[in-house]
């Protein structure tokens, strides 16, 4: 049906629309949007939880008295009227998962639901509620972690859920990166020693040509001899686990 600007939004308690309009309905005129507001009222019901509403366009001719101004009207459309939202979102955590298990500490918290969200919130451990925004980190402890997220929809309803995930010893050694000396000759037997690891290291300590284990703190000097020279380098994270690497290089 086309429609004009001045057409009409029947809303009624009745499927049937004709040109006899009862009393259970209410107009709307559209405006230039195409949009119309209405308000029903519906003496006699309890509660509109769950009733069903008719929807129709009637297009008019404005030169025309009374009901001979309806020209058509469009089928009609139910629309049952719903009652507050009193569901809880539903919570699904995708990370840390539920029964895994990392040497990291800080781990990635994702988290989604099936509904917009208003508030998202965490407890670690039966600590203290903490918001955020997903997607975040929390730090677990070592062992067993309970993590509960919870998180409240726009109609305020809450909802939770729950992972568990352990925190397990570290027992992986640091990578070492000898940056200098290089696999090289030098002409010199004053070397420079400078080198990196992939964590926060405790301590460093080096061996050049099997000697005895002397610490430093890159970058070091360390004096070579004339030839070919062997340098082990040791590096000890913060939970005692050691790494290393070697590199030759030669003098002459």
């Amino acid at each position: 049906i086309p429609l004009n600007f001045d057409d009409l939004l029947l809303i009624s308690t009745d499927p049937i629309m004709g040109p006899a309009i009862g009393l259970n309905n209410t107009q709307g005129i559209l405006n230039s949007n195409g949009q119309a507001t209405v308000t029903l009222s519906i003496p006699n019901f309890p509660s509109i939880v769950g009733l069903t509403v008719y929807a129709a366009f009637i297009t008019i001719n404005p030169l025309l008295p009374g009901t001979q101004a309806i020209t058509s009207i469009s089928p009609a459309v139910p629309i049952t009227i719903l009652g507050p939202d009193t569901t809880p979102p539903i919570i699904t955590i995708f990370s840390p998962a539920n029964g895994s298990s990392s040497e990291n500490a800080t781990q990635l918290l994702q988290v989604g639901a099936n509904e917009a969200v208003d508030t998202w919130w965490y407890s670690l451990n039966s600590g203290p509620s903490v918001t955020f925004v997903p997607n975040t980190t929390v730090t677990g402890v070592l062992g067993q972690n309970v993590l509960i997220v919870y998180a409240n929809d726009t109609a305020g309803n809450s909802g939770f859920t729950s992972t568990t995930f352990t925190i397990l010893p570290d027992s992986t050694p640091p990578i070492i990166t000898i940056l200098s000396p290089a696999n090289t000759t030098y002409n010199t037997t004053s070397i420079l020693l400078n080198a990196v690891a992939n964590e926060p290291v405790q301590s460093w300590w080096y061996s050049l040509n099997n000697g005895p284990n002397i610490t430093f703190s890159p970058p070091a000097t360390i004096t070579a001899v004339n030839g070919v020279n062997v340098l082990k380098v040791y590096a000890s994270d913060t939970v005692g686990n050691v790494g290393s690497s070697i590199r030759t290089f030669t003098v002459i």
